[in-house]
């Protein structure tokens, strides 16, 4: 589902409304919880499974380094985390990559070496890294391993933040879990305006601007392209990505700001990240 999409402008205010009918805390997690797993499922039913078994590995890697006083012991299980969940991320994002480069290194057919089934999961790099982040964030002490599964789900699936980002770290977000969460007009108004924002830089300027740095750069260059086309995307080549950042910016904090998430907060990491100096990085 796109946060630029009618699916979503439909999904959103029936999770808002929902969200504050229920009263009870548990209540409202689960039904978040499968809020964001039906967001995730638009983009894919199967793929879904990856995510419930890197919040499953983590939940009880946790568990152990929480339970245990043995710095080696405590290691070993933060270990077996990253192999898990790199492992996976590496299957799916990079392995084609790989053995596509060995086999032409090799002089090997790469479709051999290659496989073609594997899907790229929407938002792996994300949920990924923010599972782990969980397991070290306990592992370093700075909070305690969450004895409810369905808190640590809900940590790792949150739909504003699970297939954009930003990675929201254990000790900002876990705590408000229990938190009482209440409508906050302001907040509701700000991240309307945010969206309206984000969305218009990112229709009216990216996406155009995306279009021409494709046409120039592209592995098909239009024969028409003409010196001010050059001279743009090789001036200012970061002009789509500054607006695509803050469109995304203006995507996550609407719901973040529109009552679901109106008490949930995070740094706002992303409005420094496309930054000129942060582009070269």
């Amino acid at each position: 589902m796109l946060f630029n999409s009618l699916h979503f402008f439909v999904f959103l205010p029936i999770v808002v409304a929902l969200h504050f009918a229920l009263r009870a805390k548990s209540h409202r997690k689960w039904w978040l919880l499968a809020a964001s797993y039906y967001f995730y499922m638009v983009f894919s039913v199967p793929l879904v499974g990856l995510l419930m078994w890197s919040t499953f590995v983590d939940y009880v890697v946790a568990q152990r380094i929480d339970s245990s006083s043995d710095v080696r012991k405590r290691k070993r299980w933060v270990v077996i985390s990253a192999v898990s969940n790199l492992g996976l991320l590496f299957l799916f994002k990079y392995f084609n990559l790989f053995a596509w480069s060995l086999a032409s290194l090799v002089g090997v057919d790469g479709q051999l070496w290659t496989l073609s089934a594997l899907v790229l999961p929407m938002g792996i790099s994300f949920y990924t890294f923010q599972t782990m982040s969980y397991t070290i964030d306990v592992y370093r002490g700075k909070i305690p391993a969450s004895s409810s599964v369905l808190d640590v789900a809900l940590y790792v699936a949150f739909f504003p933040q699970l297939v954009a980002g930003p990675i929201v770290r254990g000790e900002t977000f876990m705590p408000q879990l229990n938190d009482e969460h209440r409508v906050d007009r302001d907040r509701m108004r700000s991240g309307a305006v945010l969206i309206a924002w984000g969305l218009c830089k990112k229709t009216m300027i990216a996406d155009p601007m995306g279009r021409i740095v494709d046409q120039v750069y592209g592995p098909n260059v239009a024969p028409w392209i003409a010196g001010a086309e050059v001279s743009t995307t090789s001036t200012h080549p970061t002009c789509p990505l500054r607006c695509k950042s803050s469109g995304d910016v203006g995507t996550y904090r609407y719901p973040h700001g529109c009552a679901t998430t109106s008490t949930y907060r995070w740094a706002e990491t992303a409005k420094d990240r496309c930054g000129h100096a942060s582009i070269w990085r």
